[in-house]
């Protein structure tokens, strides 16, 4: 919750912000409007907003992963975000499988995670369209109480019922299920299939993409 205060945003929808909490975040976004930044604090922002959006990844993995962008065909930023979104834990995360990336790690980590079949030990591992992620059975029922958790409170907030019922309505309190795209997803079997490479995502919070190249470029 401490860098939610930071950014004044809700990036954990799994939690409860409570008034205090959204009162202090809604200061720091008029705070955030009001200041002005130098291109190298702009630079240094969305560095942490990408380690952070991504679990809290090193700076000299986001400079590696840019390089592996980079000697890709195509845009830059897209193949980076291609990299990032088709890591094993974010797509774990980015399904609603685990509540944080903490929780997948430690999945990956203690072997309850297979790609086609295939225990897998490396959260940073690639995925590719067809591969197909399941779980044990004790990870499915750990998997299972954490989706009734997010429901429940987004039940109780009403995200998704009154999300465009009032367009001036404060949303730093709602909680809403974003599904990915780019991912076919069984929540019977809790199976995961990459239909294909991500394209367009979303994030809870505006992240300048288009200088991706200024940021990560040595």
């Amino acid at each position: 919750m401490k860098l939610s205060k930071r950014f004044g945003l809700n990036l954990r929808p799994f939690k409860k912000v409570t008034p205090k909490q959204q009162k202090i975040m809604q200061k720091v976004q008029k705070q955030q409007a009001l200041k002005k930044k130098s291109n190298f604090g702009v630079q240094l922002e969305i560095k942490k907003s990408v380690a952070f959006l991504y679990g809290g990844l090193r700076a000299k993995y986001l400079t590696t992963l840019f390089q592996k962008s980079f000697q890709r065909k195509g845009s830059v930023s897209q193949n980076m975000i291609s990299f990032l979104e088709k890591r094993l834990d974010t797509v774990l995360v980015k399904n609603h499988f685990v509540g944080s990336f903490a929780h997948a790690r430690q999945l990956i980590s203690h072997q309850k995670v297979k790609v086609n079949g295939v225990l897998i030990q490396v959260p940073s591992f690639q995925l590719y369209p067809g591969d197909v992620i399941s779980l044990d059975d004790e990870a499915q029922d750990q998997v299972r109480q954490t989706m009734r958790d997010f429901l429940n409170r987004q039940e109780e907030q009403s995200g998704l019922k009154n999300f465009s019922a009032k367009k001036e309505r404060d949303f730093t309190n709602t909680v809403v299920w974003y599904k990915t795209t780019y991912c076919e997803v069984n929540y019977k079997t809790l199976e995961i299939v990459i239909l294909f490479a991500p394209q367009n995502v979303h994030y809870p919070m505006k992240v300048q993409t288009e200088k991706f190249t200024k940021v990560f470029k040595r």
